[in-house]
């Protein structure tokens, strides 16, 4: 797969800021790949921003590390603005009402 500069920058941002996030709880990697059950090379990989990490990886380190919550909100649709604008200049103008006959399935 090929990802653009800012989706990499975004990975290596999020690895470095796990890296941050486990040596501030005083957490080894070794104590961080037993708890999420992964191996201390994938989370040296994961802190590195390495692309290939699994993505039930990164939310196992994230739950270990008592950072899942915000991870939920990430794609929160209620707070998705671009897909509410379009969703809304989607909706018509009016609204007809259907003539009802049996034909409808109405009675």
């Amino acid at each position: 797969m090929i990802y653009s500069n800012r989706a990499l920058r975004t990975m290596k941002k999020i690895g470095h800021d796990l890296s941050l996030s486990r040596r501030k709880r005083l957490i080894s990697m070794k104590s961080l790949a037993e708890r999420a059950g992964t191996s201390v090379d994938t989370i040296r990989r994961l802190e590195r921003g390495d692309t290939k990490v699994a993505w039930g990886t990164v939310v196992a380190v994230l739950e270990t590390l008592g950072q899942l919550p915000p991870l939920a909100e990430v794609a929160d649709s209620s707070k998705d603005e671009l897909g509410i604008g379009l969703m809304e200049s989607a909706l018509p103008k009016r609204i007809h009402s259907r003539k009802i006959t049996p034909e409808t399935g109405a009675i």
